[in-house]
């Protein structure tokens, strides 16, 4: 009888000890469950799953709303589907919980300058230079939005500093390209596009700049493997719609 009681206490100590760890993977540490949603978010970003990346940043701001980092990264996914306006509060909710974060402000001038909100880039990228003077990206973003506002001998000087702090940088290149293509420097404007494509081969307004200058040039089978078509219409800023589209870029902090 002594021996059953005691097997009836141990099964039941055993049933315990298994529930308590059942709860204890259910209270799992916040910052680690925020972390582990992190991760997985990034991992997705990185290969391209942008869905399955946003519920991930979603699931990591679930358990951390002030997550700054993975409302920062949560507004790349969303940039990167075309959301804008949802990419655009997601930086400035970044901005308001870590204002120091760079690469934020960074992001917040690109996705404005998807939106065509041209003064608005300007703030963002110049809160980036004087944090980030040696930001590389910051310059070149700083070059674009002097592009769109047709400043073009002021556009170049910055652009060239982004490429001295980064030479690899293609963006950089790219934005070069934009700019000699409004100074009607044709060759140099090629020579800019191709340097872009040689170092980012998936940067797709390269190619877009590319097919539209030999478009011009009549060169339609170039164009045509470019795969860019007669537009028919301009922005209003001097760029064809379809080869304005800002670089939607991944910060890059390049040091000198």
């Amino acid at each position: 009888m002594l021996h059953e009681r005691w097997s009836c206490h141990l099964r039941v100590a055993a049933v315990l000890a298994c529930l308590c760890l059942v709860l204890l993977g259910c209270s799992q540490d916040p910052e680690a469950k925020k972390q582990k949603h992190f991760s997985r978010g990034q991992r997705y970003l990185t290969q391209g799953k942008l869905d399955e990346a946003i519920i991930e940043f979603k699931n990591a701001l679930v358990v951390a709303p002030k997550f700054a980092e993975a409302h920062n990264q949560l507004g790349r996914a969303y940039q990167g589907k075309g959301w804008v306006f949802d990419a655009r509060s997601e930086y400035q909710k970044t901005i308001e919980i870590q204002p120091e974060l760079v690469e934020a402000h960074l992001n917040l001038a690109s996705v404005s300058l998807d939106m065509g909100a041209i003064s608005d880039a300007e703030t963002a990228v110049n809160e980036v230079i004087l944090r980030d003077p040696k930001n590389a990206m910051g310059h070149v973003l700083k070059g674009m939005v002097l592009t769109r506002r047709r400043q073009l001998e002021d556009a170049l000087p910055q652009i060239q500093q982004g490429l001295q702090l980064a030479p690899e940088l293609a963006e950089g290149y790219l934005a070069l390209g934009h700019v000699y293509r409004e100074q009607k420097k044709i060759q140099e404007a090629e020579l800019a596009y191709r340097k872009a494509t040689t170092l980012n081969p998936k940067l797709v307004e390269a190619h877009i700049g590319l097919g539209a200058l030999a478009l011009a040039e009549g060169r339609r089978e170039e164009a045509a493997h470019r795969r860019v078509r007669p537009v028919g219409r301009r922005d209003g800023r001097g760029l064809d719609a379809v080869a304005a589209r800002t670089v939607r870029v991944r910060v890059r902090h390049a040091a000198p």
